[in-house]
C-alpha cells in the first residue's frame, strides 16, 4: 500500500522513489509518530488497512513560531475511494492535533498534484504560503 502511495506521489511530482528502502522509512516514520501520539492514523475494514494519513513533527534546529505538524501524506485504496474515508481520517487527525496543542499543519503539494491541491484548498480551506523553485543541473 505504501509502495503504491509513493508511486502515485512520484507521478504527481513528488521526489520520493517508490523503493523498498523508502517504504520502510515511511512506515518507520508513521510508527514513530503513532508511538508519540501524533496523528498517524490507519483506517481498517475487516482487518485490512484501506487508508492512512500521516501527520508528524519534524526535527528542526530553528525555533518555530507555531507548534507544527507536517502532512507527510495520505492514501486510500482505489477500491475504497469516493466513500469519504480519507476525509474522515483527516478530520480525526485535525481533532487530535488540536487536542495535542498543535497550531498548524503544513506540507508540500506539487503543482502537478491537482487532487491534492483541491483537497487542501477546498476541503481544508488552506492556502499556499510559498513557492518552491527548482532547476535541474
Amino acid at each position: 500500500m505504501v509502495h503504491r502511495f509513493l508511486e502515485i506521489m512520484a507521478e504527481r511530482g513528488g521526489d520520493w522513489v517508490a523503493s523498498d528502502h523508502n517504504v520502510a522509512l515511511y512506515i518507520g516514520l508513521g510508527l514513530a509518530a503513532a508511538q508519540k501520539g501524533e496523528p498517524a492514523l490507519l483506517w481498517d475494514e475487516d482487518g485490512t488497512v484501506v487508508s492512512f494519513n500521516l501527520w508528524c513533527t519534524m526535527a528542526s534546529p530553528f525555533e518555530m513560531r507555531w507548534r507544527t505538524l507536517w502532512a507527510i501524506g495520505s492514501y486510500t485504496l482505489s477500491s475504497h475511494e469516493h466513500r469519504k474515508i480519507a476525509s474522515m481520517v483527516r478530520l480525526e487527525c485535525l481533532e487530535m492535533a488540536k487536542k495535542l496543542g498543535f497550531e498548524r499543519v503544513t506540507g508540500p503539494v506539487h503543482l502537478a498534484n491537482e487532487k491534492g491541491r483541491k483537497v487542501f484548498a477546498g476541503e481544508w480551506d488552506a492556502f499556499p504560503v510559498a513557492e518552491i523553485y527548482e532547476r535541474f543541473l
